[in-house]
């Protein structure tokens, strides 16, 4: 049996007309935003002390990102929906949904995987168009994507409400019928779906709504540990040592959560993850998704950052009578490294692991007096239209003089090559080829965030 098991119009037809009797149900913007009257008309036991847990979720449940790809799944839904260990695929990209209905796993256990297919293409309709099912994942086959393609034009095609739920057989080789329906929650880092047996009580769903917050909060601590190509920024105080020792421990203090926050607003307001604080070192992440910039997002978000320092710096002098200028050095690397939660009795944090973020980290410490350096190998990432408007390149002495050579780049220890100090302090990656990042044609620009 083919692996598109059941591909024809009558099966199509079929979940349009499903959608089509599916009675009216307020719309989710993508905003996830939801009105009280919704809540109020479908939780027959309003509880305005409810707390949604995640562990109420005893029907199959998972969140994909906008790259359809499982970020968090809970037990039911790898042992009744997709019959494999899930959680265990550390490689994000094998975490497609796509490409998980059609692995052996899934076609070996249900009769109407076509269906269930076009089920979900359909519940996904406002994130695809048919451009991208070319690239629906990374190792898709061209037969595959023509597969594809005929499920949405014919989908597309079909006048359909398109109202959750959505109701839904699932058939499996041994005759067993699953009845559910299909709910969605849509977030900003991604969209979370609920798969409720027929004729199961279904208050937790608006309730579910109602604790927008606390459900996406609860999925990011529990996020699956994943691979996944990433930028990192690496930002430290200049002369750390030196201001601590020019200002009372009161002030200290204020100085550096002042330059926390506005740190923390840049990273957020840049589309970036904040990291854990290691010592002085603030991270952030800009992981790779469909159609995302990370990497000129990650640049754009420095030289901002170093914007909104100099102002604040300038600030920071003129009320407190301070005379050293406050810089923040940055270094940007990138890599395919691990990210995951890493969960305490207090508070959970987004780690990285991998040389990417040791590389940043190292570059920050090189940087003086608010330089950004990057590495030759996340320049050569950039696409080229882009590449034109980042002015980049290295200073060097030249008769004596100091001379600015566009373009162009350096290893760590030809920068330092009269600094064995220096160099025994850069070891690890003296070999490395870096730039510096000087700024970027105002045109191209981000606006700076407030």
């Amino acid at each position: 049996m083919s692996k598109y098991q059941d591909y024809d119009s009558h099966s199509i037809q079929a979940i349009s007309n499903k959608f089509k009797n599916t009675p009216p149900l307020v719309a989710l913007p993508k905003t996830g935003e939801i009105s009280d009257e919704y809540i109020q008309a479908k939780t027959k036991n309003n509880d305005k002390n409810y707390e949604f847990k995640l562990d109420d979720i005893h029907s199959p449940a998972f969140l994909i990102n906008y790259n359809f790809e499982i970020e968090w799944i809970n037990q039911s839904a790898e042992k009744i929906f997709f019959f494999n260990n899930v959680s265990s695929i550390h490689n994000l990209k094998d975490r497609n949904i796509f490409k998980l209905f059609l692995n052996h796993e899934f076609q070996a256990e249900t009769q109407n995987q076509t269906k269930i297919i076009a089920l979900h293409i359909a519940a996904l309709i406002p994130e695809l168009d048919k451009k991208r099912l070319s690239k629906l994942f990374y190792d898709i086959s061209k037969s595959e994507i023509k597969y594809f393609e005929k499920l949405f034009d014919q989908i597309i095609t079909e006048p359909q409400k398109k109202k959750l739920p959505i109701p839904f057989e699932l058939l499996l080789h041994d005759e067993t019928i699953h009845k559910y329906n299909l709910h969605c929650i849509r977030f900003r880092e991604g969209i979370l779906f609920f798969y409720v047996p027929e004729g199961e009580n279904t208050d937790l769903i608006p309730r579910s709504f109602a604790s927008r917050d606390i459900i996406i909060s609860e999925l990011m601590k529990k996020r699956l540990p994943s691979q996944i190509s990433l930028c990192v920024i690496a930002a430290q105080l200049h002369n750390a040592s030196k201001i601590n020792t020019e200002l009372l421990p009161k002030d200290y203090f204020e100085l550096t959560n002042r330059l926390r926050q506005i740190t923390s607003t840049a990273f957020i307001y840049s589309g970036g993850t904040l990291g854990e604080n290691a010592g002085d070192i603030m991270l952030c992440y800009f992981i790779k998704q469909h159609n995302s910039k990370y990497i000129t997002d990650a640049i754009d978000c420095a030289l901002n950052l170093r914007t909104k320092i100099r102002e604040f710096s300038s600030d920071w002098k003129r009320q407190k009578g301070f005379i050293t200028d406050l810089d923040l050095n940055i270094g940007i690397a990138e890599g395919y490294e691990f990210i995951g939660p890493i969960r305490s009795a207090l508070h959970t944090e987004l780690s990285v692991f991998g040389n990417s973020i040791n590389c940043a980290k190292s570059l920050s410490g090189f940087a003086k007096m608010g330089e950004i350096w990057i590495t030759k190998n996340v320049i050569n990432k950039v696409e080229l239209d882009m590449l034109q408007n980042i002015k980049f390149g290295i200073h060097q002495i030249h008769n004596h003089q100091p001379k600015f050579i566009p373009n162009s780049f350096s290893s760590i220890m030809d920068l330092l090559k009269n600094n064995d100090q220096e160099i025994k302090n850069f070891s690890e990656f003296a070999s490395l080829i870096i730039t510096e990042i000087i700024d970027k044609n105002e045109s191209t620009s981000k606006n700076s965030f407030n």
